[in-house]
């Protein structure tokens, strides 16, 4: 939705860009307005001004996005001018530095007549002509206050002897009104609001007085409000007073005493300006006097609020709660609510998730700072990934607006109803069917969340049982361990049967028609056989399936897989433990063999990543080594080398395998969800990823070497969970032992009898 809008804009922009140099001038604007309809030079003229923010004369691309992107206000800042009584403002020249949180690197430098305290002349500066305030009136000022010398400071009011009424500073930094006709505190005729301005004396400032003077002399029929902007805050409300009283005029600004420094305008209207408009009005002016940069202020031109700094602790804190994350430490709930959380955090925070492998199952990022860009760009990829049931709050963004509704509810409709997947929008600007479509509070949600917790639990079950017969598995292989089987591709049985297989004739053992349990001389033999025609049909060019393209310069293109990648020993452990005498395709085990050259499909990594094959086959990253551990979190040590001369993000996507390299009968490892590397030019690093195991009836790995093989798991629902790997993969085992002629839990002594060699299931 997000990208449809953005190539609509940028489609609207080049047709009015009419001779294609990349801006808009006056004369195409003008072009382009007077085909629409009536337009005059001042309508042009305005517009031009409200588009043209850096005041170039040309309208660039991200002006124009801006602009069609502004709140909707009841008019433009340029037309709110237009219809003031009394319009004094500062030359054009910009007034000061903005810095990276606002402010001025250095001091503005305006007329000296607007500046008052401390230098010569500095009397108040009378008007040509005094303006009476209606009965509805909003005063706003752009203002420098400084320290208050004596008990006031005028900001505007009236001159006429005797009378000393004003709006301004009492001593306390307060804003108030000075009238003689109120009875203040002190006798002195001063009404001020109990909230001091907050705003950093020798800084630029926009002061408000919003209210309503109905009666002859100050009454409580109605009231003055004081607002104020100085800083990404924006429009600030401060307080109110009583009515102002009729007969007030305004005919000075400024003050004989300290308390204003320097006023860069002043603007009058009859009538109370809505919030927006006021807001509308600071951002027109806001970084010219320094109080924003250009991109805070597009950021609230878009009406989103600015995120206040992290201190040090909150950074701190964030910090400690992703490492502790990453690290396997926080199980279930990861909560980051309330850390002043922006877009630019979204990366580090899903990659600890993704790094969490299984512990991290709900993640909280509600109070924050999260746009709909955010969202768009970094969240609904990461849920695009999501193999297993997640829970995501997202609660109180309130700069998250309805342009992130199509996306999410894209990915959401995609991910299958077994995920329970959740994603909490409230108090956002996604709302109605589709705010609680995402958060998914049906009777079948509520289901595949039982569902998880039932898998969870069972899971765990079989884990206690399979680690307690750790040292059991281990016994029962031991006396079928063999060493890597080498293979140079020359002519024969094996070699041969490897390419039936490429060409999808069935193979014949050529001296076995069944397996042959508990004969350990034939099972040896069985396993060199398997071995050999695997690696052959699948780490060799000759064989025909091997997923990887030759190295450059590679002998009549029978170049081997990358370093420590391989498949071939895969396909034949499984085909060993399927009771097969010749390899089983791949298929049969539900994995997909990627094709030469493959690229990472859309979804399937963050933008800009390159998928480890690809980048092992390109060259551009060296598998220097690779290892399995038991399983679940940091299962595979992995070590990548960059070979490239630029940054790389390398994705190991969710059902990646590795393989062992030999006969050593213990697990082969299955990546459960999708993690992202990132290598500098030349950089060496060791990554750890979590994995499931993929068999019950193999000991655990146990620092040994591993390889890289180019098959993906088809169906990633079945990584939801450890137990439906092993349920998948063992009634796979179990039906095609059958098939052989050995089902499992047949009796001793008939074709199914037990002995070593065999892979009957525990």
């Amino acid at each position: 939705m997000a990208h449809l809008a953005k190539s609509m804009m940028r489609e609207a922009f080049q047709k009015w860009d009419q001779d294609g140099n990349g801006t808009i001038e006056r004369e195409e604007l003008a072009r382009v307005l007077s085909a629409l309809g009536e337009f005059k030079a001042s309508d042009i003229d305005r517009i031009m001004v409200e588009v043209d923010r850096n005041a170039d004369g040309q309208i660039q691309y991200t002006e124009f996005v801006d602009w069609l992107m502004r709140p909707v206000v009841t008019a433009g800042a340029a037309a709110l001018l237009s219809t003031s009584e009394l319009c004094l403002r500062a030359d054009q020249a910009p007034l000061g530095n903005p810095t990276a949180r606002g402010g001025v690197e250095k001091r503005p430098s305006i007329e000296p007549r607007w500046i008052f305290s401390g230098h010569p002349g500095s009397n108040p500066v009378r008007l040509e002509a005094a303006k009476a305030l209606r009965a509805e009136h909003t005063i706003v000022v752009w203002a420098m206050p400084q320290a208050v010398d004596g008990d006031w400071a005028q900001i505007v009011g009236d001159s006429r002897s005797g009378w000393g009424f004003s709006i301004g500073f009492s001593k306390r930094c307060r804003l108030g009104v000075r009238d003689p006709r109120l009875q203040g505190s002190g006798g002195g005729g001063e009404l001020c609001i109990e909230t001091p301005t907050d705003v950093e004396h020798g800084r630029w400032a926009m002061f408000v007085a919003r209210g309503i003077c109905t009666s002859a002399s100050p009454s409580a029929t109605g009231c003055t409000e004081f607002l104020v902007a100085s800083d990404d805050r924006a429009l600030r409300f401060l307080g109110t007073v009583q009515a102002v009283g009729g007969g007030v005029v305004v005919e000075e600004i400024g003050s004989k005493t300290a308390g204003v420094k320097a006023i860069g305008s002043v603007v009058m209207w009859p009538k109370l300006l809505a919030d927006e408009e006021l807001r509308e009005l600071f951002l027109w002016d806001a970084v010219r006097f320094g109080c924003l940069t250009e991109e805070q202020a597009a950021w609230l031109r878009k009406n989103r609020r600015c995120a206040p700094a992290r201190t040090e602790e909150e950074e701190e804190e964030l910090g400690r709660r992703l490492a502790t994350a990453a690290a396997g430490k926080f199980v279930g709930l990861l909560d980051l609510s309330e850390l002043k959380v922006v877009d630019a955090d979204l990366p580090r925070i899903l990659d600890a998730v993704e790094s969490a492998f299984e512990d991290v199952t709900a993640l909280s990022l509600g109070v924050n700072y999260i746009t709909e860009d955010g969202v768009i760009e970094h969240i609904v990829p990461f849920l695009g990934r999501l193999t297993s049931h997640f829970r995501l709050d997202l609660r109180q963004n309130s700069d998250i607006n309805n342009f992130a509704e199509g996306p999410l509810l894209e990915v959401f409709g995609a991910a299958p109803e077994s995920l329970g997947l959740s994603v909490d929008l409230r108090g956002t600007g996604v709302g109605g069917d589709a705010m609680l479509k995402l958060l998914n509070q049906t009777p079948e949600a509520a289901d595949a969340i039982r569902l998880a917790d039932r898998e969870r639990k069972k899971a765990a079950e079989q884990a206690a049982t399979y680690q307690a017969q750790q040292a059991a598995i281990s016994e029962r292989w031991k006396d079928e361990v063999d060493a890597p089987v080498a293979f140079d591709g020359s002519a024969g049985t094996a070699f041969d049967n490897a390419v039936d297989l490429a060409t999808g004739i069935g193979l014949a053992s050529a001296s076995f028609s069944t397996f042959p349990v508990g004969k350990q001389d034939q099972l040896k033999e069985i396993r060199a056989s398997l071995a050999r025609a695997a690696r052959m049909a699948y780490d060799h060019a000759a064989g025909g399936l091997l997923a990887w393209e030759p190295p450059s310069g590679s002998d009549s293109g029978r170049g081997p897989a990358p370093e420590n990648c391989g498949t071939g020993q895969f396909i034949a452990h499984f085909s060993y433990l399927s009771y097969a005498v010749q390899p089983r395709s791949h298929e049969d085990f539900g994995l997909r063999l990627r094709s030469k050259g493959e690229q990472l499909g859309a979804g399937r990594a963050k933008k800009g990543a390159i998928g480890l094959h690809a980048a092992a086959e390109n060259g551009a990253v060296r598998v220097a080594a690779a290892s399995g551990k038991s399983y679940g979190r940091d299962a595979v040590k992995l070590r990548l080398e960059s070979r490239s001369d630029k940054p790389l993000c390398i994705a190991v996507v969710a059902g990646t395998i590795f393989q062992h390299i030999s006969w050593i009968h213990r697990q082969n490892l299955l990546v459960g969800r999708t993690v992202h590397i990132y290598l500098q030019p030349g950089e060496s690093q060791e990554h750890k990823i979590g994995a499931f195991c993929m068999n019950l009836s193999c000991a655990c790995s146990n620092e040994d070497p591993m390889e890289l093989t180019a098959l993906e798991l088809k169906d990633t629902s079945i990584l939801q969970g450890q137990g439906k790997v092993w349920d998948f993969f063992e009634g796979l085992f179990s039906k095609y032992r059958a098939e052989a002629g050995f089902p499992d839990g047949a009796k001793k002594g008939k074709k199914g009898k037990k002995g070593a060699g065999s892979s009957k299931k525990k």
